[in-house]
């Protein structure tokens, strides 16, 4: 699973600098905050297709997704590239079964900084630090004031509104895409879902507070 890139520190999406905006929202703002209000829970098996620079696909994976306002959120890919991504509400935590790592990080900084994990809040200024555009039938969020590498993260809506796909685009040159299936929207969750637990022997590499 490629989430390394999107959810480890000093690497893809956690690693945006937050900078404070006030901006006005725009209507795109409006119409995708309206789209993801109706979303109380998120339940979905998912296809990721993960392509170079020169668009060209290298690696393609399924796994599962859960979500469930306001902070919680559970990204698990299956064998042979098994990961786990959980948002508790107080940390994000990231589990790499190939190097046998797990690392901790602090949701309530990463949160305003990270457009995936900004998709559960209703918090207005973790929205005012991204702009939202639309391309074709996709609704893209982008930092609005980038540093070297402009990470974006586009949504896809299918019939009735329901989320369809996600496409993270890390600003350098490589792209995923992930389509959904099985959707199951706003059915109870039990919290649970959103920990994890691992053997003794695994390193674990924690910056909260750090």
């Amino acid at each position: 699973m490629k989430l390394a890139r999107y959810f480890t520190a000093g690497a893809g999406l956690l690693s945006l600098g937050l900078i404070s905006l006030n901006v006005y929202a725009s209507s795109e703002h409006e119409q995708l905050r309206d789209k993801l209000r109706s979303i109380d829970t998120l339940q979905a098996a998912f296809a990721q297709q993960v392509f170079d620079e020169r668009g060209e696909l290298q690696e393609e994976l399924e796994g599962q997704l859960t979500l469930k306002r306001p902070h919680f959120l559970r990204w698990e890919t299956e064998f042979p590239d098994e990961s786990v991504m959980v948002a508790d509400g107080d940390s994000v935590w990231y589990y790499n079964a190939f190097v046998e790592q797990l690392s901790i990080f602090d949701q309530a900084q990463d949160l305003e900084q990270n457009p995936m994990l900004v998709l559960l809040s209703d918090n207005d200024d973790a929205w005012a630090s991204f702009s939202v555009s639309r391309d074709d039938d996709l609704w893209v969020i982008e930092e609005s004031n980038p540093g070297y590498a402009q990470v974006s993260l586009a949504i896809g809506f299918g019939d009735n509104d329901q989320l369809q796909s996600l496409r993270v685009d890390d600003g350098q040159g490589q792209v995923s895409v992930f389509t959904l299936s099985d959707v199951v929207l706003n059915q109870p969750v039990n919290d649970v879902s959103f920990s994890i637990d691992v053997d003794d022997h695994v390193e674990i590499d924690d910056q909260r507070g750090s």
